[in-house]
């Protein structure tokens, strides 16, 4: 494989660290992202009921909430189908649980900025054990955690320190998408799909607790101790600074007829100023802002949407709560389309003007334009049925309720996540220098932290108008339309920065980087490059 040769012979084989980097991934990065699970367990348990008044929504007191808590939950009442505990809560209960997925995805998107400075100073082996260290109290703090006052409040802490170790698990097994050349789209898209099942982890717990009995904590403390096995890979399998510079022997494995790679000029490498700074970085900042918006309000909302939908009855509430869980798990599955989609628009941008920055950033175009469009029908298809749901589903067939309607739903939910997320990754790591990955991955969350509060005042507006969410489904619509626009934007700077290769670069006493020892083509940008003249000998 180009450029992933070298790589492999001076480490393990790089499928048996595939395999690591999907399984940590899936295990321990976006385990929050199922927070719909969660939060029916934590109901049930009685978590935060001190907050509900006395006549909670849904016509329950407060009193036979806490009587059908599951302290005493056991295997046999869950298999013996057992009447379900009450857990529809109260107004300020959800609003509780709300704040903190709020925070917790707000703490995700920040906290990338010492994740990203992090891996592109200290590197993979320094990353890896910070989040194994993260992941570790995370779980322990969740598991330590109680129904009644103060324990209570180490729920927030918990997820926090999760969030914060996300970014160190995310970026560091990314990196093991260096090792496979031109397929490096459809591995890093790959492990950000095991980052979005990675919610399965939690829809595990609420199935162990809820219908087997198994103590919620000792699940927990065994997170913490997997976490901690994750070191033995790091020390023993893993570089210390990245797999690019593993061997220093690397330019003497590659061959001159494979393809230059991009940025192979020092004088043409942009600085990172000029890249943050650049309409290109800051469309994309703003496109991802709103689609990570947007998919994390329908996750957010989740156990509100489902209440609402099922009249407030527990048992259907759990069995969305459940289907939901296991559409999120096919990220996994589903991600690497984006991947597919990028390598091979990749391959054709390549044949047809050479590896270089622009045919990398032009790949993204079609995963943008998908993305858009999947959550722009999302959004449409939940305002009209908002609107006049019996009149939607007389005319078009579709409503909200109908159990083959649902699916669709999550299915949208689940492809344009993938295509959220994984294009983003995949974007980062194509179009721009590698050693800016971890900072450029940064800039990118914190833009989408910042606009991701919004979701707190949106579930206000949401239960200021009675729980319709109406006025808020149509502003998103309105956001993913003007999203558009990045693909236009990504298409539009390419056209205006097109590239074209310089005479042929040979060895010389001045010119002793590698793509001059290696015989490979330099790229200057058309509107930047002087008149050509002739090249002396």
């Amino acid at each position: 494989m180009p450029g992933a040769g070298s790589a492999q012979a001076a480490g393990p084989p790089r499928y048996l660290l595939l395999f690591i980097a999907v399984v940590e991934t899936l295990l321990f990065s976006g385990v929050f992202f199922g927070w719909a699970s969660l939060v029916y367990v934590l109901k049930a348990d009685g978590f935060f009921t001190y907050l509900c008044d006395a006549a909670p929504v849904g016509g329950n007191n407060v009193s036979s909430l806490v009587e059908n808590r599951t302290d005493s939950w056991t295997a046999s009442q869950g298999a013996n189908g057992t009447a379900l505990p009450t857990v529809v809560g109260c107004d300020a209960q959800n609003s509780q649980f709300s704040l903190i997925f709020t925070l917790t995805t707000n703490m995700f998107a920040f906290g990338s900025v010492l994740a990203g400075l992090l891996f592109d100073t200290a590197g993979i082996k320094w990353t890896r054990v910070c989040w194994a260290l993260c992941a570790a109290l995370g779980a322990a703090l969740l598991g330590s955690a109680q129904p009644d006052e103060p324990l209570v409040h180490l729920v927030l802490p918990a997820m926090l320190v999760y969030a914060l170790g996300a970014n160190c698990v995310l970026l560091s097994n990314m990196a093991v998408g260096d090792l496979f050349g031109d397929k490096k789209s459809t591995v890093v898209t790959l492990i950000a799909g095991a980052f979005d099942s990675s919610s399965a982890v939690f829809l595990l717990l609420k199935i162990l607790y809820m219908d087997a009995g198994f103590p919620f904590h000792v699940f927990c403390y065994l997170l913490a101790a997997l976490s901690m096995l994750s070191l033995i890979p790091t020390f023993f399998l893993f570089p210390n600074k990245s797999f690019q510079n593993n061997n220093d022997n690397e330019e003497e494995a590659i061959t001159d007829d494979e393809t230059p790679e991009m940025y192979s000029g020092s004088d043409d490498k942009p600085k990172f100023r000029q890249i943050v700074t650049s309409g290109l970085f800051l469309s994309h900042v703003m496109y991802m802002c709103v689609e990570n918006l947007s998919i994390n309000f329908v996750i957010g909302s989740a156990n509100g949407w489902f209440n609402t939908l099922t009249g407030q009855q527990p048992d259907k509430v759990n069995l969305w709560t459940n289907i939901f869980g296991y559409f999120m798990m096919a990220g996994l599955l589903l991600d690497p389309i984006t991947g597919l989609v990028n390598d091979r628009a990749l391959k054709l941008n390549i044949r047809l003007e050479g590896d270089n920055p622009r045919a990398r950033q032009l790949a993204s175009i079609p995963v943008f334009t998908i993305c858009v469009t999947l959550t722009t029908l999302l959004y449409a298809f939940l305002t009209l049925s908002v609107i006049e749901p019996r009149r939607v589903e007389e005319v078009m067939g579709l409503s909200l309720v109908s159990t083959s309607d649902m699916f669709i739903m999550f299915l949208v939910v689940v492809i344009s996540r993938g295509f959220v997320y994984g294009g983003n990754v995949s974007f980062i790591a194509n179009a721009f220098p590698p050693e800016y990955t971890g900072r450029l991955y940064a800039c990118v969350l914190c833009g989408m932290g910042v606009i991701n509060t919004l979701q707190i005042p949106l579930m206000m507006w949401v239960q200021q108008n009675d729980d319709n969410p109406l006025y808020v489904y149509i502003l998103l619509l309105c956001m993913n339309l003007l999203a558009a626009a990045h693909p236009i934007s990504v298409s539009r700077y390419c056209r205006n920065n097109k590239v074209l290769p310089t005479a042929e670069v040979t060895p010389s006493s001045s010119n002793t980087d590698s793509a001059a020892k290696l015989g490979k083509v330099s790229f200057i940008k058309v509107k930047e490059m002087a008149p050509m003249t002739e090249v002396e000998e």
